[in-house]
């Protein structure tokens, strides 16, 4: 960031996008993080309000069984590696687990011709699994449906906003 003076970096937020199969977790109250697009896939947001310390994690498929050599690279890409890696990438960035919030959202039906796999609702099913076995049990849920939708976390209040192609909400998790 270029800007002269003390007042422009305290107006400026940085945003970073979590892509598809990915996360991001943010310890500075200056940043808000954002995934777009979650149709079947299903994204999970924690945040920590004492420690300011917040996640998204964006997750594609249920189980890393289909490719296991893939969920080495790319372990966030599936429920099953992906919830517990990313669990413990916000633990040792400060988070504490057990007063942290979460909200998950996706796992949408949104092929034209009809969802036959089902795979909005196998995801949605493999994070909730996933959590709760590491306790975690998520504050709200906005998951199924037929619209997509795109998370962004402010991690400097812990607000997350949730878009729906015609809609819009929010959740505060202080």
């Amino acid at each position: 960031m270029v800007g002269f003076g003390s007042s422009a970096a305290k107006n400026t937020t940085r945003s970073i996008v979590v892509g598809v199969g990915d996360m991001a977790i943010a310890a500075e109250s200056d940043v808000t993080l954002s995934t777009f697009g979650l149709g079947s896939c299903v994204g999970v947001v924690m945040c920590d309000p004492v420690h300011k310390v917040g996640g998204i994690l964006h997750v594609m498929l249920p189980s890393s069984s289909v490719a296991v050599q893939k969920a080495k690279v790319q372990p966030y890409l599936f429920a099953d590696t992906g919830v517990t890696k990313f669990l413990s990438m916000l633990s040792s960035m400060g988070a504490d687990l057990e007063q942290s919030h979460c909200v998950i959202a996706g796992g949408a039906s949104v092929m034209a011709s009809g969802d036959t796999f089902k795979i909005g609702q196998q995801n949605a099913e493999a994070v909730l699994a996933k959590l709760s076995e590491h306790g975690v049990i998520p504050a709200h849920q906005f998951l199924g449906g037929f619209s997509n939708r795109s998370l962004h976390l402010n991690t400097g209040n812990c607000l997350l906003q949730i878009a729906l192609p015609n809609e819009k909400q929010e959740v505060s998790f202080s």
